[in-house]
Formats: structure tokens, C-alpha cells, sequence
């Protein structure tokens, strides 16, 4: 290995350093989370797959020679990012988060206003409409029983009216205690 092929795999392992810590951030500030043991899982797999980028670049740089001042080189990556770096990364990502939390927060109010508020206040009238419908309906055949009953009543028996009646309270007792009961059933 040349002298040149050992700087550069030098200096790609310090930018390594420095992108593995970003990265760190990143996934600790957006990623991590709050559970103490699926920290430590996710945390080991963050690793390892940090530990396979940087042997990828080390390998295209020089085959993936390791030798003890890479890690070296490495650990002076991280060493750079959190002393100079890290500040200003964090800030930087803070405001990109807050930006991007604002455009999604704008385009979901956009949405609710352009498609779900007038399908809401669409089926809402159709619904008022609906009930308003029924309830015309159910005034017309209420006024039509009325008129019949009115029509018919003088020509039926009262025997047959006497007995009518009493059916009618008896069916009519019986609803309500079928109500009653499955009122208390859906209660359970």
C-alpha cells in the first residue's frame, strides 16, 4: 500500500468519524426511542450498520485493509464533529425540523380546508335533508291515518273498536317491554 493510498484511507476514515456522529445526532434527535431496552436493540443494529458503511469506504479505498491508525482516524473524525461541529449541526437540524413540521402542518390545513371541511358540510346537509324528508313523510301518512281513521271510524262497530283498542294497548305494552329489555341488554 502506497503512501498516497494511506492518506487518502486516512482522511476518508476521519470524514467517516465525522459522518458517523452526524448521523448519531440525527438518529438520536429524529429516530431514537423513548423505551430503555428498545434503545439498546436499535442502538447495537445503528452501530453495526455504521461499522459496515465504513468499512464499504474503506474497502473502495483501499480493499478494506484495516489498520490501527484508521481507528485512530476514526475516533478523530468523532472528536472533530462533537468539538466543532456539533453545535451548529444540531441548530441546523433543529430548524429544518421546525420548517418541515410547519410546511406538512400548512399542507394538512390546506387539505382539511380544500377536501374534508365541504365533504363534512356536504354530508351533513344531505343528512339535515334526509331527516327533514323523513319527517315531512312522517307528518303526511300521520295526516293521511288521520283522515282515514276519520273517514272510517263512524262505520266500524263498537265492539270491534272496544277490542281494537284493547289490542292496541296490549301490542303496545309489549313493545315497550321489548324495548325495555333490549335497552338493558345493549347496557351489559
Amino acid at each position: 500500500m502506497t503512501l498516497s493510498v494511506q492518506f487518502l484511507s486516512m482522511a476518508v476514515m476521519v470524514a467517516g468519524g465525522i459522518q458517523a456522529a452526524l448521523t448519531f445526532d440525527t438518529y438520536k434527535q429524529l429516530f431514537r426511542p423513548a423505551s430503555f431496552w428498545r434503545q439498546i436493540g436499535v442502538d447495537v443494529v445503528f452501530f453495526l450498520t455504521e461499522a459496515c458503511v465504513l468499512f464499504y469506504f474503506l474497502y473502495q479505498i483501499n480493499g478494506g485493509i484495516l489498520k490501527f491508525y484508521l481507528f485512530l482516524a476514526i475516533l478523530l473524525g468523532i472528536s472533530i464533529y462533537y468539538a466543532l461541529l456539533q453545535r451548529t449541526y444540531l441548530w441546523l437540524l433543529d430548524k429544518l425540523v421546525r420548517i418541515v413540521k410547519g410546511f406538512f402542518g400548512i399542507i394538512l390545513r390546506i387539505i382539511n380546508r380544500v377536501v374534508f371541511q365541504p365533504i363534512t358540510w356536504i354530508l351533513i346537509q344531505l343528512f339535515t335533508l334526509v331527516v327533514f324528508i323523513f319527517y315531512i313523510l312522517r307528518k303526511i301518512i300521520a295526516l293521511i291515518g288521520k283522515i282515514i281513521w276519520w273517514l272510517v271510524e263512524p262505520l266500524i262497530p263498537e265492539k270491534i273498536k272496544r277490542s281494537g283498542i284493547s289490542f292496541l294497548k296490549k301490542c303496545s305494552r309489549i313493545k315497550d317491554k321489548l324495548l325495555f329489555r333490549m335497552k338493558e341488554m345493549m347496557k351489559r
